[in-house]
């Protein structure tokens, strides 16, 4: 009977573990500014510099947020305040059976992407999504603004040969935007535009996802997450939600 018991509290243990814990790492938080969690099924995490980065998350930013990660290939995404991005697929390096691919959706906000070395091996398989468009990125750096019903797709320079490219969901027309600071436009009304220079008052796509001095910066670390029940709203958001976090961040909050 002892040994029976044992066995059911090994299983509800397994049971209980939390899906961070099955999943394996793809980078990390590089910088930070003021609040920024990570969403998988229920469970939320919230971000500090070094905190693991796993796939299929969900990053999410507040108000005054920033956040800026690092993946495995040296991949480098920044996001602005009030953005979100689901992490959909994420393998590198790649083994004998499976290419090597990136594949990102953004939902909403501000997003500034370089890629790293998986451009380097396999170019097509950088896929920025977004509602309206898929965007792929073989080299240099882009920037997308995300709003409902309007998108906007920056090529701010390019390293490689090739192009970037945008393609319409709605049309599947695409376009390619190439040299530097050239932007193309979307929306639910025109589909999409003619590419053409980024005006001035666009160039702020840099500052509008760059953390500043007050940000937290930290170098590569592996950690188990440990969660414990907390409230993620913001300031003068109606509905409160409690929901977990990890507990190792929670004195390191800005």
């Amino acid at each position: 009977m002892r040994k029976l018991t044992i066995l059911l509290f090994c299983i509800a243990c397994l049971a209980a573990t939390p899906a961070w814990a099955e999943e394996y790492e793809i980078g990390m938080v590089g910088a930070v500014e003021e609040r920024s969690w990570a969403e998988l099924g229920s469970r939320v995490r919230h971000l500090e510099a070094g905190s693991p980065i796993f796939p299929g998350e969900q990053i999410v930013t507040g108000r005054q947020g920033k956040v800026q990660i690092l993946f495995s290939d040296n991949s480098h995404l920044a996001m602005g305040p009030s953005s979100r991005v689901h992490l959909q697929h994420y393998l590198y390096p790649h083994d004998t059976h499976e290419l090597p691919g990136l594949h990102l959706v953004m939902l909403r906000g501000s997003f500034r992407f370089a890629p790293g070395e998986m451009a380097l091996y396999f170019r097509d398989g950088i896929r920025l999504e977004s509602p309206m468009a898929v965007a792929a990125v073989p080299g240099g750096m882009s920037g997308h603004h995300i709003q409902p019903g309007r998108e906007q797709h920056f090529h701010l320079y390019q390293e490689t040969q090739y192009p970037m490219e945008v393609r319409s969901k709605k049309s599947a027309r695409k376009v390619q935007l190439d040299g530097v600071r050239n932007t193309v436009e979307l929306s639910t009304r025109a589909d999409i535009g003619t590419p053409r220079p980024m005006l001035t008052s666009e160039m702020t796509i840099h500052s509008d996802v760059s953390v500043g001095h007050k940000g937290r910066r930290f170098g590569y670390g592996q950690h188990t997450p440990a969660f414990i029940a907390i409230d993620t709203t913001e300031p003068g958001d109606e509905v409160i939600v409690p929901v977990k976090t990890d507990s190792r961040w929670l004195g390191m909050q800005p």
